[in-house]
């Protein structure tokens, strides 16, 4: 759809979609090597195919501050985002097909921070 409405007013403008499959810095890091490949010189099917290849390659790992915020999304029940609040549980989460899937828990973010 955006390509379709970016192409309406620039017919001639070479545009690629790629779904990264990111979020935050993975995203940003995508973006960074893109421009990096475009101002070396390669052509737009080259950078594509690297991004394509950089994206399917990238793990995410990450975890939150607060369980209220998984609460919210429907990812944890309230009830365990309160107990998991006062135990200072601290979730490490993996994103698998653009789905949230958790691996480890934690007590406390220092914990949690020394498995990455």
């Amino acid at each position: 759809m955006m390509r379709d409405q970016v192409k309406e007013g620039n017919p001639n403008f070479n545009l690629v979609i790629i779904d990264s499959r990111c979020a935050s810095l993975g995203h940003g890091l995508l973006v960074k090597e893109a421009v990096r490949l475009r101002d070396s010189g390669d052509d737009v099917r080259t950078i594509e195919r690297k991004i394509r290849s950089m994206a399917a390659h990238m793990e995410h790992l990450f975890t939150v501050e607060d369980l209220d915020y998984l609460a919210k999304g429907g990812r944890v029940s309230k009830a365990s985002a309160f107990i998991g609040g006062l135990l200072n549980i601290k979730p490490l989460l993996h994103v698998e097909n653009g789905k949230l899937v958790p691996i480890e828990k934690h007590r406390g973010r220092k914990k949690c921070s020394a498995e990455f």
